[in-house]
């Protein structure tokens, strides 16, 4: 007895790929979206946890923060931080604004990177703008720019941190609540050039992006 063999017909496989494709379609971009802002998140978190090692790692052999002596961005970093922090490259003399001026910029080895400096003037521009700001990428940025939101930066890029008095990194805004740091974030010319408030809203959500994250 011969044997009867089924298949698909031609016109089946391609409406099955067909459907396959817009399932593929309609999913991939939230796949990707997920899969970057979990990339995002990572490198913040990890920065933020790296550069206040390098804080504490420094304070056991030069003493507690308040007790360092240093006149400038370069002298800090050279002197008590540049031992325990592993940079690809450094890159001084960094501008942004014109008022946050003679900054120390930090290449990481995975491409993300920091701009610290002690000599700022901006007023209006509150706590972030006054005590030791870096300002994080996780893209790489110009030695010089003028404007963040003109230069094609957002609140993806860009996480404003500072080095407070008793030697900590940490985001600025920490007592504002989280509704208001999402409307911040959200509102890239509410703060200024450097979208202030989105570390901090990162930092409150335990470094994780929420749905309701401005991205």
């Amino acid at each position: 007895m011969k044997k009867k063999y089924t298949a698909f017909t031609l016109a089946e496989v391609l409406i099955t790929l067909g459907i396959i494709g817009i399932v593929a379609a309609m999913t991939l971009p939230i796949v990707v979206s997920k899969y970057q802002k979990s990339v995002a998140a990572n490198q913040v978190k990890k920065f933020y946890t790296i550069f206040n090692q390098a804080i504490k790692l420094s304070e056991t052999e030069n003493g507690e923060f308040k007790y360092w002596s240093y006149e400038n961005s370069n002298e800090l970093y050279d002197k008590y931080l540049a031992k325990f922090l592993k940079v690809a490259q450094v890159q001084r003399d960094i501008h942004m604004w014109g008022n946050f001026t003679g900054g120390i910029k930090l290449i990481f080895v995975d491409g993300t990177q920091v701009i610290c400096s002690t000599n700022v003037n901006l007023d209006g521009y509150g706590e972030a703008a006054h005590i030791n700001p870096c300002v994080f990428y996780t893209k790489g940025v110009a030695k010089w720019y003028s404007n963040a939101v003109e230069a094609g930066y957002s609140t993806h890029d860009v996480f404003w941190f500072l080095i407070n008095e008793n030697g900590v990194l940490e985001p600025p805004y920490m007592d504002y609540p989280r509704d208001e740091l999402i409307e911040l974030c959200e509102d890239e010319g509410a703060t200024g050039n450097g979208m202030t408030s989105c570390g901090t809203l990162l930092y409150k959500d335990n470094w994780e992006i929420k749905d309701d994250y401005p991205w």
